[in-house]
């Protein structure tokens, strides 16, 4: 997860102000970098940077007011984005209700897709008064999800059970490495609960010759996912590890010259 807030929005010249002056401060504030699609550097596809930005920032901010369009007869009406909508979609369908922020400065009718979900009213002209408004939301929201997430971290810790913590303690790499699991009864009962809770799950698998180990000739590595990182240092604490010894023992190891680290347990 960056240290970012991705930011949906029009990108209209009506919406270049809000951005500049409102967003991008109140972003910086709560000291998080603000990342709009249309200013990344990435050389990735509009559409990659758009689903990267989604799942890896630590909120997402959706600007979905509308604005006035003109129809076939030339009656002007209130459309929300048709993106940006696009996006908030995909939004709430890859995070949770409460990372997902929307505002909006507009009073035109949601669309029935949108009520079930509150959208913060402000005033980006106002930029004296909005800055520090849209400031103490996202500061809020990121309060209320780290809680959130702490609780469902705390609920997992608990959930494992004795054969779970067993295998997690004595054949998970802490430093995100990659490891193998050998196919064995003792195994088959240690590992479920593990995968029930998204805490390990399978990073890839790569094709090799039938063996016993391997009769279907694929060989399946696993890794600790980022959840279930945090539950590991919560189980650590749980047990008298001091932070110093945690933050070592769950550091990061740089992939060797070869390729990725792995565990061949």
């Amino acid at each position: 997860m960056r240290d970012e807030v991705f930011v949906i929005m029009s990108f209209a010249h009506d919406f270049e102000d809000r951005w500049h002056q409102v967003i991008r401060p109140a972003v910086d504030a709560v000291g998080l970098k603000p990342n709009r699609v249309d200013y990344n550097t990435s050389g990735e596809s509009v559409v990659y940077d758009i689903l990267d930005g989604i799942a890896n920032s630590r909120l997402v901010l959706a600007d979905i007011t509308s604005v006035l369009m003109c129809d076939a007869h030339g009656i002007l009406w209130p459309q929300r984005n048709g993106n940006v909508m696009w996006e908030v979609g995909i939004a709430h369908t890859l995070r949770l209700p409460d990372e997902v922020l929307l505002v909006r400065s507009d009073i035109d009718p949601s669309i029935f897709d949108l009520t079930q979900f509150r959208a913060f009213p402000y005033a980006p002209t106002d930029v004296s008064a909005c800055i520090p408004y849209l400031t103490a939301l996202i500061r809020d929201r990121l309060r209320a999800v780290d809680q959130a997430k702490s609780q469902l971290v705390n609920q997992a810790a608990r959930a494992i059970d004795a054969l779970g913590i067993d295998f997690l303690f004595s054949s998970v790499p802490t430093d995100g490495r990659e490891f193998t699991i050998t196919a064995s009864i003792d195994n088959g009962l240690k590992t479920p609960r593990l995968f029930d809770l998204g805490i390990i799950e399978v990073a890839r698998f790569e094709k090799v010759p039938p063996s016993k180990e391997c009769p279907n000739g694929r060989m399946f590595f696993y890794r600790l996912t980022q959840f279930g990182s945090a539950v590991l240092v919560a189980l650590l604490e749980h047990v008298g590890f001091e932070r110093s010894v945690i933050d070592k023992l769950t550091s990061k190891t740089e992939p060797s010259a070869g390729g990725s680290a792995r565990d061949e347990r």
